[in-house]
């Protein structure tokens, strides 16, 4: 890439570039890592065709190597500078006083991303200055409050102090430290020395023999006994003179009942003798026929009394709701008694 421009233009203190052949013998100087080539101008990039090439006199070969020597210079001292201020820089020269501008760009190594990469700038250390802590926060009721907190309660008031030794918080629990839950029992060891009864002092003195035959004196008692009787037999309840009869108490019972039931029927037979003295019983065929007009009836004089005024501010208006009211309420009663089974009339 070229670019030219005025002499003018030029910042101070720029230096002069080689050619692109001089550029060329500059990246080689530089390491050959893959990178990306970085670019500094004073303005926008103006892409042009690269120049013909020309044959090199002796005067633009010693332009050439010192351009080369100062950019090799350039490439070493961007190397060796901060890694995180390295930049890319484009040095220029002209060709003449008012000549066009010469661009060389310079191959920088890119920033580690390791850590752990080594940099002159890591090795003294950076002192860190801890921020500082302000003082602890001490309410000042906090006696007060843990006085009240602490002024209904009793210590050991339901249970009593404690039992056993208790251990300060310089010496911890332990195994086996602690109250001891079995009680102290004597150790029990059985005697194994006498295993058996004592021997007696002296043996023991027989009885002399007898005479007696035991077998011959067995043989004749077994000839002289008997066999034993046969137990008795159970007793046997189906054989006795009663069985499948009544007991004599049920039939005492029973007549006593029958008495009862005929003294009640007779005196109910009475009471509805004199009850019904020229009364007669209506049928119920008849009954149900006067209970089925009743019903119509009072059907036919409900629909009439639905259909009334609501308003009633006449006085035949309310005479005749009145009536009404009556018939419906006599109708009811008759359907009331007519719906009984028994019904009794009088014939005069």
């Amino acid at each position: 890439m070229v670019r030219t421009s005025s002499a003018a233009s030029l910042a101070p203190g720029a230096r002069h570039a080689p050619s692109p052949s001089t550029a060329a013998t500059a990246r080689r100087a530089t390491p050959s890592k893959p990178s990306t080539l970085r670019r500094a101008t004073s303005g926008p990039a103006v892409a042009a065709p690269p120049p013909p090439p020309t044959k090199p006199t002796a005067a633009s070969h010693a332009k050439m190597t010192s351009a080369a020597q100062a950019a090799a210079r350039a490439a070493t001292a961007a190397a060796s500078g901060p890694p995180k201020r390295r930049a890319a820089s484009a040095l220029t020269t002209p060709t003449a006083a008012t000549g066009p501008r010469t661009e060389v760009h310079i191959y920088i190594p890119p920033i580690p991303d390791c850590v752990h990469d080594e940099s002159v700038y890591d090795l003294i250390p950076i002192a860190v200055t801890p921020p500082h802590k302000p003082p602890r926060y001490v309410s000042k009721f906090a006696g007060l409050a843990r006085d009240e907190y602490h002024a209904g309660v009793k210590p050991m008031a339901s249970m009593g102090p404690l039992k056993v030794v208790s251990c300060g918080p310089e010496r911890w629990l332990h195994r086996g430290d602690g109250a001891k839950l079995k009680p102290d029992v004597p150790k029990h060891s059985r005697d194994r020395t006498v295993r058996k009864a004592p021997l007696p002092a002296e043996p023991a003195v027989l009885p002399p023999p007898s005479g007696t035959d035991f077998i011959r004196t067995n043989r004749g008692v077994a000839a002289k006994s008997h066999p034993p009787s046969p137990p008795p037999a159970p007793r046997s309840f189906l054989r006795k003179a009663n069985y499948g009869k009544t007991p004599a108490y049920l039939e005492s019972q029973k007549a006593r009942d029958a008495e009862t039931e005929r003294a009640m029927q007779a005196d109910m037979q009475a009471h509805a003798e004199d009850a019904n003295g020229g009364l007669v019983r209506l049928p119920d065929e008849e009954r149900r026929v006067l209970l089925d007009g009743l019903k119509g009836n009072w059907e036919k004089l409900n629909n009439e009394y639905q259909k009334l005024s609501l308003t009633v501010d006449t006085v035949p208006k309310i005479a005749r709701k009145v009536n009404m009211e009556q018939q419906l309420k006599r109708l009811e009663e008759d359907i009331q008694r007519f719906s009984h089974e028994n019904i009794y009339v009088r014939f005069e």
